[in-house]
């Protein structure tokens, strides 16, 4: 049997939402602004989640948790 060509027979793929590591991962606290607004106030703070910054590391991706992988849907990550 042939290896798989999506994922050239290891049965994993690089993630699609943080692109392997390669990209920030947007926060799903403040959706990627950085900055919310509480109830009763009209000042914005920084998200205490990204620290402000609107992304998250791959290491927080909710797809990978932070594998940087996926399994292969091609071939149900057997490889073949």
């Amino acid at each position: 049997m042939e290896d798989c060509k999506k994922c050239n027979g290891t049965g994993y793929i690089r993630c699609d939402a943080c692109k392997g590591g390669l990209m920030e991962v947007p926060c799903p606290v403040c959706d990627g602004d950085g900055w919310l607004i509480k109830p009763g106030y009209e000042k914005q703070s920084a998200c205490a989640s990204c620290q402000g910054e609107g992304d998250l590391d791959s290491k927080n991706c909710s797809v990978c948790h932070g594998a940087r992988i996926v399994n292969c849907s091609d071939c149900n990550s057997i490889g073949k």
